[in-house]
């Protein structure tokens, strides 16, 4: 019998398992999914912190929240890695991003906030999956980065056919859209200062920044 291993996330009494990462393969990987989780355990709260993070706001997080998923082109990567965009559906209000609420939710003032990305330098997301395996990588927009992660899986994947590093990946792989290069020197750069340095970095949670 094959046994999988699961990692439940438990943040401020979230109890979902949807991000599991399993040992052996899986059936029905949904993409979207675990986009959704992605994107709702990324969203914080900084001008209320007494919302907590639980199954009800999850709830009206997809329920809100409304998006169609572009699968990027890629070359010469595996096909069980699939990189992932968002397409919002949304429209402007009086300047600021709202999302067509087809589920016609009434949304309480106070975590309004959660819905809202006004002000953002980007509303840009890019997610990697392994379709065989339904663990995923925040490559682009999150407030974290797990490009790493990715190499250290691709590679463990690669090394099993014959010998493949860091330098192979860089040199032969391509997303459309992502900078691979760039990630993995600004991941190095234990002194990097956001994404005025390395674009590669910038997030949906980094604010418009006016030149002078």
């Amino acid at each position: 019998m094959k046994k999988s291993r699961y990692i439940i996330l438990l943040i401020a009494g979230l109890n979902i398992s949807m991000l599991n990462v399993y040992s052996q393969e899986v059936e029905n990987v949904n993409a979207k999914d675990i986009f959704y989780m992605q994107l709702f355990l990324d969203k914080s709260m900084k001008k209320n912190a007494s919302v907590l993070k639980n199954d009800s706001l999850y709830r009206g997080y997809r329920g809100y929240m409304d998006f169609d998923l572009v699968c990027l082109e890629t070359k010469n990567i595996e096909e069980e890695f699939q990189f992932y965009s968002l397409k919002w559906n949304i429209y402007m209000d009086d300047g600021r991003i709202r999302f067509i609420n087809k589920n016609n939710m009434d949304i309480e003032s106070d975590k309004m906030e959660f819905y809202d990305f006004s002000g953002s330098a980007t509303t840009e997301y890019v997610l990697c999956i392994n379709t065989k395996t339904g663990r995923s990588y925040r490559i682009y927009g999150f407030n974290g980065n797990d490009f790493f992660s990715l190499l250290r899986d691709y590679n463990e994947i690669m090394n099993k056919r014959g010998r493949f590093s860091d330098k192979d990946f860089l040199k032969e792989c391509w997303v459309d859209g992502i900078d691979f290069k760039c990630l993995y020197k600004a991941l190095k750069d234990s002194k990097r200062d956001g994404y005025s340095r390395y674009p590669c970095l910038l997030r949906v949670s980094d604010p418009i920044v006016i030149g002078d």
